[in-house]
């Protein structure tokens, strides 16, 4: 296999987005022979700490940081790439994402997405169905999922197909503009 797997994410430096699992799945999958390469859009304040961590696992080119992305540049840069991941878990203090906006994001793109089994996110992703989901805070269980997407590109294919109207079905905003004013109505 010659073509490199090109993976996203995005969202803020915090332990709750889970980059560091992300981040230990492309050194598994990579110490496997993938040719797999990750670029993480966001800033925070364990930005510095999450390019170390990346530099120790997997040298100097496999992980790249672009920072802060402006919101109109977000679809297309999501659109370079053949997956997006968000490895949500819960933090130190018992935190954890909803259901998160970027996940909607890509996944209207047309770009499969894989997430964690994590708060509101399963209601997000069908696993199998509209996307992959991997046991929060598991590189190898993360890893699995990449790897299952890699080697199903048309699994890909019908996941993005669903997804996109999942979402407009469930989190559109026309949806839940219908749905208050049902609840208006009453």
């Amino acid at each position: 296999q010659g073509k490199v797997i090109k993976i996203a994410s995005l969202g803020r430096m915090v332990e709750k987005k889970g980059f560091d699992t992300l981040i230990a799945a492309i050194a598994l999958l990579r110490k496997r022979g993938l040719a797999v390469e990750l670029c993480i859009a966001g800033d925070g304040p364990l930005l510095s700490k999450m390019q170390q961590l990346a530099h120790d696992k997997c040298g100097s080119n496999a992980i790249s940081f672009v920072g802060s992305l402006p919101h109109n540049q977000v679809a297309a840069w999501m659109q370079q790439h053949d997956a997006f991941v968000l490895a949500c878990k819960q933090d130190s203090k018992g935190d954890m994402d909803g259901i998160p906006v970027v996940l909607m994001e890509a996944m209207s793109q047309q770009v499969p997405v894989i997430s964690t089994r994590i708060s509101g996110i399963p209601e997000l992703i069908i696993h199998g169905v509209t996307g992959l989901l991997a046991e929060p805070d598991d590189p190898q269980s993360l890893a699995q999922q990449i790897t299952k997407l890699v080697e199903s590109p048309e699994l890909g294919q019908r996941m993005v197909a669903k997804a996109q109207i999942h979402v407009e079905q469930e989190f559109g905003q026309a949806v839940n503009v219908d749905r208050l004013l049902d609840i208006i109505a009453l």
